[in-house]
């Protein structure tokens, strides 16, 4: 896909995106986090590991403000 350049600065209406704990596991380890050494990233590759508290990749925001346009039914 590319970027339809015509579209930068025309004005749209806001669009509500939400995600889960499970949305964020999913990219990290589609991004490969963990796949050298899995405990050393386990704050990105699981959320329920004692005493370790479940993170976000910094580049999950990415996939978040990239808006979907609304859906037109048929």
């Amino acid at each position: 896909m590319s970027l339809d350049h015509s579209l930068a600065g025309v004005p749209s209406e806001p669009h509500e995106r939400s995600w889960d704990s499970k949305d964020a596991l999913l990219y990290a380890v589609g991004v490969g986090a963990g796949l050298g050494d899995p405990l050393q990233e386990l704050e990105f590759t699981t959320e329920n590991g004692q005493g370790i508290e479940q993170q976000v990749l910094p580049t999950f925001a990415v996939l978040i403000a990239q808006a979907r346009p609304p859906r037109s039914r048929r």
